[in-house]
């Protein structure tokens, strides 16, 4: 079961690249806003895009959380700062204006930070730690361009898979959609 679903994954990923590859797509000069994620990665996102010639784009994020909990008396923080960078191949999808697929490879580096404390009869107990972590991997989306209503905004949605250099070796991955204002 478990190999004739890969074999249809791989079918249809295969059909979706030779059918949906027609012009190339147009790419904005610049792009910049929110890019909203769920999965193992950080979450949501400030974003900005910069062509960067043909049907290629650079996209940069950046992205930080802050979580504080009390826990029957125990106190619990985390902190996650970022930044990703990613260089995308941009189609066109034959027969359907404003809809383009992309494609790149990217890294993403950041912060992390993680403590506790409580007393329990009296006596103080704490922990901290931190560690910076390397990420590469890539990204695979679709994105409509709202432009071709005369409207200055692009949509997106995509997925990050991501592997773990530095900190903990993992692999993650993060499925995201995008709103930007182009210009």
């Amino acid at each position: 079961m478990a190999l004739n679903l890969k074999k249809l994954v791989c079918a249809a990923v295969a059909a979706l690249c030779v059918g949906v590859v027609g012009a190339g797509a147009e790419i904005h000069s610049n792009a910049i806003g929110l890019r909203l994620a769920g999965g193992s990665l950080l979450g949501g996102e400030l974003n900005y895009q910069k062509e960067m010639g043909g049907d290629n784009r650079l996209e940069i994020g950046a992205s930080g959380s802050f979580k504080s909990d009390n826990i029957y008396g125990a106190k619990y923080n985390t902190i996650y700062l970022g930044a990703i960078g990613i260089y995308q191949w941009h189609f066109g999808i034959t027969g359907v204006n404003g809809f383009n697929w992309y494609v790149g490879p990217g890294a993403g580096v950041g912060f992390g930070s993680y403590s506790y404390s409580y007393e329990l009869l009296g006596t103080k107990y704490s922990h901290d730690d931190s560690w910076l972590y390397l990420d590469v991997g890539g990204q695979i989306g679709i994105e409509y361009d709202l432009n071709v209503n005369n409207v200055p905004l692009l949509l997106s949605l995509d997925v990050r898979p991501m592997f773990g250099v530095l900190h903990d070796g993992g692999f993650g991955w993060g499925a995201g959609l995008g709103i930007r204002y182009t210009f």
